[in-house]
């Protein structure tokens, strides 16, 4: 199924966060 743990959106926001500042690039 397509369950996730109700922080699962915090993480996500996170990881994109630290991506954005990882490679400079807004995906």
């Amino acid at each position: 199924g397509c369950e996730f743990p109700p922080n699962a959106p915090l993480l996500n926001a996170k990881r994109i966060v630290d991506a954005t500042h990882k490679y400079g690039v807004y995906a």
